[in-house]
């Protein structure tokens, strides 16, 4: 497989012009919802290089290519780095159609068009969230630059947090959490997991065919390894009632 490697300050422009694109969205968030939360990941891809996603968790798009456009136009016609290729990987949750969709961002002739893609088989664990619009970038940034690309997208986001204090910014490096900053629902998230775990278990661990059946069709999942998302999704409102999962019933 192709290896398309970009220089460090090129990638950590657009993923700065993403969060501060995705700050302006959860700005205008409904008064209800008090938690947005915008992460970037790097995946180690092989021993020399990482991929980059950026996540925006509890909301969606119907226009991903206008949000798209506003994202990477300037970058895709400043540079010719971009011409006759794949941008990114996106991955919405489709409101029309209520599924999640994924699609290629592509660059061809001056123009940036969106290709659905059926290949990939990528599970993302979007953290509960109905609703999120995620960018998996197609060029990649080396190893040997993460500390320098990690400083660079820490000091953006430390300058949103300033603007957008009630915003949860994270950055992964594979599992392993990098930035984290405190958004007062912290608390209130967190005892909901234990809460939402202790159910689980208990789900689980049930010998009653009859009583497991009717937990997951309450809960809307298909098997147990999908309790603990979706007693979150429930509780949280419950334990935090200014705050509200999007879309959710």
């Amino acid at each position: 497989m192709d290896t398309t490697v970009f220089d460090t300050n090129l990638l950590a422009n657009i993923v700065k012009k993403m969060l501060n694109y995705f700050k302006e969205r959860n700005s205008n968030i409904s008064p209800k919802v008090t938690y947005s939360h915008t992460d970037v990941t790097l995946s180690k891809n092989d021993t020399e290089c990482y991929t980059i996603r950026v996540t925006n968790y509890g909301q969606s798009t119907n226009d991903v290519l206008l949000s798209s456009h506003k994202i990477f136009w300037k970058f895709v016609s400043e540079s010719t780095v971009f011409e006759n290729s794949i941008i990114a990987t996106i991955y919405n949750w489709n409101e029309h159609t209520d599924c999640h969709e994924v699609l290629d961002l592509n660059f061809v002739q001056n123009r940036l068009s969106l290709i659905k893609n059926t290949s990939d088989k990528n599970h993302i664990d979007f953290s509960n969230q109905k609703k999120y619009l995620s960018f998996l970038l197609k060029a990649k940034l080396m190893s040997s630059e993460v500390d320098k690309f990690t400083r660079l997208v820490i000091h953006e986001i430390i300058s949103l947090q300033q603007m957008k204090p009630d915003i949860k910014f994270t950055i992964h490096i594979d599992k392993r959490i990098l930035y984290n900053n405190y958004v007062a629902l912290d608390y209130d998230y967190k005892s909901s997991q234990v809460l939402a775990t202790a159910l689980t278990n208990i789900i689980r661990q049930s010998l009653d065919v009859t009583f497991k059946e009717k937990c997951f069709s309450m809960l809307n999942v298909e098997n147990s390894h999908e309790v603990e998302s979706a007693l979150t999704v429930k509780l949280l409102p419950l334990i935090h009632d200014k705050y509200a999962f999007p879309s959710v019933s």
